[in-house]
């Protein structure tokens, strides 16, 4: 693990947002150790307009700032869609009952790491943050032509976002399944499968191991087609899940098999 976050698989763009230019330049010098290319912002206001020409892949970012503060930076970039993604890191201050660590993760934070850690254990978490954001996007850039379906559910907004074969998949456009949220998802499930799939959920969040399951995925038709679902989740610093990732591809074929395949077995 020592060396995988010392080996990034590509040159990272990082925003260091901090007004004293000693701490900008000792976080840079940290990150430039590990191969990552660092930018810089003395302000929140600077470091949005940063932000908007695109080709940031990570934030750092201190706390108190002049004209915008760090959390409505963080808050800010999380509602615009276009850099919605970027994983932030506070390096702050922290505060003894760490309620601004507390409200940097509520705002969208990654992480929220305490100024009293070196720069060079803030890299370590850096690169861990980056190694779970190139996760994420390989499950969700699943291509049409897998015939599977990739989703990254934000945990606390219960919001799901879908890519890959949906309209062969569910019947429905992607544009209409788009509106589709756990609550929706849940609902989706065959009454009988129901009960199963969502205990397996909470089991596996509550003990962040893997998410694999089968069950009758409602279609626009109103017909079930058989899925297989498999999903991983993606932690906050306190080991709280707050994303899950994974895809469901269509198993339909494989059970009619197994259900003649039993049928025959009985038969005879």
């Amino acid at each position: 693990l020592h060396d995988e976050l010392h080996c990034p698989l590509r040159i990272m763009r990082i925003l260091i947002v901090d007004q004293n230019a000693d701490s900008r330049a000792a976080v840079a010098g940290a990150l430039a150790a590990r191969g990552h290319d660092t930018t810089g912002a003395d302000d929140g206001r600077v470091a949005l307009e940063r932000m908007a020409q695109g080709g940031i892949d990570l934030v750092v970012s201190d706390v108190l700032l002049p004209r915008m503060d760090g959390f409505s930076l963080c808050y800010e970039m999380k509602r615009t869609p276009s850099f919605a993604r970027v994983p932030f890191v506070f390096y702050a201050a922290g505060d003894e009952e760490h309620k601004d660590e507390e409200i940097g993760l509520k705002v969208g934070a990654a992480r929220f790491v305490d100024r009293r850690v070196s720069v060079e254990q803030l890299a370590d978490v850096v690169a861990e943050v980056l190694r779970q954001r190139g996760e994420a996007a390989r499950r969700r850039d699943v291509p049409e032509s897998s015939g599977r379906i990739a989703y990254d559910y934000d945990i606390p907004t219960g919001r799901i976002e879908w890519r890959g074969a949906i309209e062969r998949l569910t019947g429905f456009s992607p544009e209409a399944f788009a509106a589709v949220g756990i609550e929706r998802w849940s609902e989706m499930i065959h009454p009988d499968d129901r009960e199963r799939a969502l205990a397996f959920l909470d089991e596996a969040m509550g003990t962040m191991g893997a998410y694999n399951v089968e069950y009758r995925f409602a279609r626009q038709d109103g017909s079930y087609v058989h899925v297989e679902d498999h999903g991983v989740f993606l932690t906050d610093a306190a080991g709280k899940a707050i994303r899950m990732v994974g895809t469901m591809g269509d198993i339909t074929a494989r059970k009619h098999a197994e259900e003649s395949q039993r049928r025959t077995e009985e038969k005879y």
